[in-house]
């Protein structure tokens, strides 16, 4: 419901969260991005109902989240809707579709990200490993383990690598990431020689421009098929305590990265980041190999070296 009242749009809940999500759509959001979004705000229309969005309180939205909670609802979940529904009185307001945002006090508790433990060498290498039936999908699962975690490439950005994405000569590959940044990262030699296998494998489909194709070659690999490709061959190849997933290959080639002697920089711009905060995150996972870290870069056995050195000349 839509009016005019003395200069004033009176837009009821329902419409002004249809409108929010069309302008998402035409923005150039991720699809994906716009369904989760539409499925947590279609709750929240549920228990608030369509009254006038001018007239929604902090009062509502909390209560609202109260009863999603006792539905069982996780903290994390009940986070990212109050952060999408902060997006949503933001841009109406802005868009002049409310006289003011009323929820700018909403406070959204930020929760601990739950540490993902990276894969091992021998881990990854098994994981590879169980790729040895004959089948096309075989290669292209191979293919996808390395060249994540090689590149630390998310698992929408690999699947969304065009063959015109790659370029062989300067082993770097074109890839668009979140929120539709662009960005160019680079593969090792390896990489590039498995990429001319499963090139060659995978042959010239006529009118199939993406990278990893289905098993007929007819369309692109989609997310779901990946992930159960990724469960199916953790429990082939046997892996425990490690969770075998495309987002662990990611956190795993930063481990290396830093393991490497890596600058956190020059990381944040392979995995697309925008920020170093959301980096830290990734390298926080080596506080287990800071040992490893300290015998590589000492400064006291370092010094000690170069002591040494000067007696024996």
């Amino acid at each position: 419901m839509r009016k005019r009242i003395s200069n004033r749009i009176e837009l009821g809940f329902r419409e002004a969260v249809n409108i929010y999500l069309t302008q998402r759509e035409g923005s150039g959001v991720r699809p994906s991005t716009v369904v989760q979004e539409r499925s947590l705000l279609a709750s929240l229309i549920r228990l608030i109902g369509d009254k006038p969005a001018d007239e929604v309180t902090i009062a509502d939205i909390e209560a609202a989240l109260a009863v999603r909670r006792s539905e069982g609802v996780s903290t994390n979940t009940l986070n990212h809707l109050g952060r999408v529904i902060k997006r949503l009185f933001k841009w109406l307001t802005s868009a002049g579709l409310l006289p003011e945002n009323r929820i700018v006090g909403l406070r959204v508790v930020r929760v601990e990200q739950a540490r993902i433990q990276p894969m091992t060498q021998e881990q990854v290498a098994r994981l590879i490993g169980a790729c040895n039936y004959d089948r096309f999908s075989a290669v292209r699962n191979r293919m996808i383990i390395i060249l994540l975690y090689d590149t630390g490439l998310r698992a929408s950005e690999a699947l969304g690598i065009r063959l015109t994405d790659v370029d062989m000569p300067t082993r770097s590959i074109s890839v668009i990431g979140k929120g539709g940044r662009p960005r160019r990262v680079c593969f090792g030699r390896q990489t590039a020689a498995e990429l001319q296998t499963y090139l060659a494998r995978r042959g010239n489909l006529a009118g199939n421009p993406w990278l990893f194709t289905d098993e007929w070659g007819l369309n692109r690999l989609s997310y779901n098929a990946l992930r159960q490709a990724m469960e199916y061959l953790a429990e082939r190849a046997g892996l425990q305590g490690v969770r075998a997933s495309c987002h662990t290959l990611r956190h795993s080639f930063a481990r290396e990265w830093a393991l490497g002697g890596g600058d956190v920089a020059s990381l944040a711009g392979q995995l697309g980041h925008t920020n170093l905060e959301m980096t830290s995150r990734y390298v926080t996972a080596l506080l287990d190999d800071v040992a490893k870290v300290h015998e590589r870069v000492s400064p006291a056995d370092k010094l000690a070296s170069l002591t040494a050195k000067r007696k024996r000349l």
